[in-house]
């Protein structure tokens, strides 16, 4: 494809109508189909019995997007998106919920929620697609609290380990600590930075004015490192040579530039095609 023509359909890309959109208390209504649909797709992937929610950030220096950027002090990247994952131990993400202020749950029936603090409600919402029974979720202290833990035990069936300073001590004493629970934090709670990781490793790039591309980047990325970690489980289940993360990129490219170009033909030419030209 030609820069120009790529360029085009680049500026002329749309997710929604926006005609349909007047008055939608969503913020995020000119890409939310395409994160609705990426939401579905995680849903169906099998995941291990320990999660993690975190937050990720998506960089966009435009001043478009208004108040829907976060500023980050003490970051290389300031103003950016951000986002609520959940993900596996494994590094899949399984489900994301983009953070719009107040109109953030507005597609979620909160009852019993209504009175937990932002961190336990983001939590919560998150984990209520969760289907598999005894399952754990790990969270630091920004969203960890007594209310929380017991909010996921007596209504979603889902134990919770976080951080949470609840007393102060005068000396260490090794027996006394929960080194299992510390363990299981520090083990499971890297799910979304290994998922970070892959997805800068070969970041899209889509700087544009319009605020919405980069979040079709972030999408297309975190399809690719999914793709990618799910590819690498089931190479580990059949004991198949594992293809690197940039190798399995290339080969997805080169597969979908194959999907619209036409079947090569084989054999002899027809005898109605004019014979070359000799000279």
């Amino acid at each position: 494809m030609q820069r120009r023509s790529f360029k085009l359909l680049r500026w002329y890309i749309n997710f929604n109508d926006n005609q349909q959109c007047d008055g939608s208390p969503d913020r995020f209504y000119k890409i939310c189909p395409l994160f609705d649909m990426f939401r579905q797709q995680c849903l169906l992937i099998s995941s291990t019995y320990q999660h993690s929610v975190d937050e990720a950030m998506v960089v966009f220096k435009g001043t478009k997007a208004g108040s829907l950027r976060w500023y980050i002090a003490n970051t290389p990247d300031k103003w950016s998106f951000k986002l609520f994952c959940r993900a596996s131990s494994s590094g899949i993400i399984h489900g994301l919920l983009l953070c719009q202020g107040a109109s953030t749950f507005f597609i979620v029936a909160l009852t019993q929620e209504e009175e937990l603090l932002l961190g336990a409600k983001l939590v919560t919402t998150l984990c209520k697609t969760i289907t598999l029974p005894r399952l754990s979720v790990v969270c630091d202290n920004y969203f960890t609290s007594f209310d929380l833990v017991q909010n996921m035990q007596e209504n979603l069936g889902i134990g919770c380990i976080g951080t949470q300073c609840l007393s102060s001590v005068k000396r260490w004493r090794k027996d006394r600590c929960p080194m299992p629970i510390a363990h299981a934090y520090n083990q499971h709670m890297g799910g979304l930075d290994l998922s970070e990781m892959l997805v800068h490793m070969y970041k899209t790039l889509a700087k544009s004015r319009q605020w919405y591309l980069p979040l079709f980047g972030y999408i297309l990325d975190l399809c690719i490192s999914n793709a990618w970690l799910v590819y690498k489980r089931d190479c580990s289940l059949l004991k198949e040579t594992l293809l690197p993360f940039k190798r399995f990129r290339l080969a997805v490219a080169h597969t979908l530039a194959q999907v619209s170009k036409p079947a090569s033909k084989v054999g002899r030419p027809s005898s109605s095609s004019s014979p070359p030209h000799m000279s």
